[in-house]
């Protein structure tokens, strides 16, 4: 048996924090739109900040 991959492509939209506290192995909960629910570690977090503010601070003309 091989292991299955998967592939998923999404289309961004506001995200959340939500109240539900870290969970110790998948991290802090985030809530994008209304059904939408993802978990994130800080140091993955992280990555991604560093990775998305030079998108986020570049303006198009």
């Amino acid at each position: 048996m091989t292991d299955g991959i998967v592939s998923v492509s999404l289309i961004a939209g506001p995200i959340h924090a939500t109240t539900q506290g870290p969970h110790p192995e998948l991290g802090h909960q985030l809530r994008m739109n209304d059904n939408f629910y993802m978990h994130i570690h800080p140091d993955t977090a992280r990555q991604w900040i560093q990775t998305l503010t030079p998108i986020a601070t570049k303006e198009d003309k």
